[in-house]
């Protein structure tokens, strides 16, 4: 009988860890999971993010390294006359070498940008079509960033038609 006791109390025991463990244990251990999971997979999130960050912080320093080699060619002039004086220059110049006739080379008002200047200036001459494609790949390759505002083609000379006459109002910027 006293056997039958013990076995009775071991099976009621097992039976009340059996209860214990499925109604109180397992529903905390299933929302534990679930939270572990949850709080895994934000963390592998915040991985990706800062793996990413690296690659963002290396396409910061190349863009700011291209902004100081962009800078490099800005016009280097202490006032607006001089920095247009030196554009006219270069200007001047690059037709020469494009053999193009430069009839006027004037300034315009220049622009304020934020910390720029844009400098712009009015040319006009006569040239014939190689001679200009040859003054705007000068252009592409000067020393300074120019960039074309407006452009006028013309023919003057209907006996000679390969002569055009242009108009071409140019820019470029300075820091101040």
């Amino acid at each position: 009988m006293t056997r039958n006791k013990y076995v009775l109390i071991a099976l009621t025991f097992l039976i009340c860890l059996f209860v214990f463990e499925y109604y109180f244990l397992f529903p905390r251990s299933a929302s534990m999971g679930e939270s572990i999971r949850t709080s895994y997979f934000t963390l592998l999130k915040y991985k990706q993010v800062i793996s990413e960050s690296g690659n963002t912080e290396g396409e910061i320093q190349s863009a700011i390294g291209e902004i100081h080699n962009i800078e490099k060619k800005l016009i280097d002039a202490k006032n607006e006359l001089f920095a247009s004086a030196s554009l006219q220059g270069e200007i001047s110049g690059l037709a020469k070498k494009a053999n193009m006739q430069i009839a006027t080379i004037r300034p315009l008002s220049s622009i304020s940008l934020n910390n720029y200047s844009a400098i712009p200036l009015y040319i006009e001459g006569d040239g014939d079509i190689k001679q200009i494609a040859d003054f705007f790949k000068y252009l592409e390759s000067s020393d300074f960033i120019i960039k074309i505002d407006k452009m006028h083609l013309n023919i003057t000379n209907i006996q000679n038609p390969k002569i055009l006459k242009f108009k071409i109002q140019v820019s470029a910027l300075m820091k101040i």
